[in-house]
């Protein structure tokens, strides 16, 4: 065994920069912790698109539930309190990573009923608030939705 002699400004300095280590890993798990979920619920309450050139924003309610353990995404349309729409689609190519401290959760969504395949991006904060649902549908156009996020609870939990 051998013992190492150091002054107190370098115990300070070995202290300090440990702090800093194990906090900054505390943060970085932190943000990272909502790349280990099994699914999210978004309800969407406004969607922006391009119409004719122009942005146009409409006031919706539509319920997106994607299970990614599952590999299905339920898409419910509210009109006037009730659904008035509802589909499910098989979900592919799931990605769960980080982009600087959002979360970010990319998919292909096969539909069953038509055979087209829609991709999404939703964005959470690192706080775990929604940022954006981004569609992009066949014809390379894009919707996105705001709203809301909750944590789905899946039907597969392993």
């Amino acid at each position: 065994m051998f013992k190492i002699n150091l002054d107190k400004s370098m115990t300070k300095n070995l202290i300090l920069r440990s702090l800093a280590l194990v906090l900054f890993m505390a943060s970085s798990a932190a943000y990272a912790q909502y790349t280990t979920l099994k699914g999210v619920t978004v309800h969407a309450r406004s969607m922006l698109y391009v119409s004719n050139g122009e942005v146009e924003t409409e006031t919706i309610s539509q319920i997106y539930n994607c299970s990614f353990k599952d590999n299905i995404l339920v898409h419910n349309i509210i009109e006037d309190g009730i659904v008035s729409n509802s589909q499910i689609y098989k979900l592919k190519n799931v990605k769960i990573y980080m982009d600087g401290e959002n979360t970010i959760f990319k998919m292909d969504a096969l539909s069953g009923v038509s055979g087209s395949t829609y991709k999404y991006k939703i964005s959470v904060d690192k706080d775990g608030k929604l940022i954006s649902l981004l569609l992009t549908n066949t014809d390379d156009s894009k919707t996105t939705y705001t709203g809301g996020i909750t944590v789905l609870k899946t039907y597969e939990q392993d």
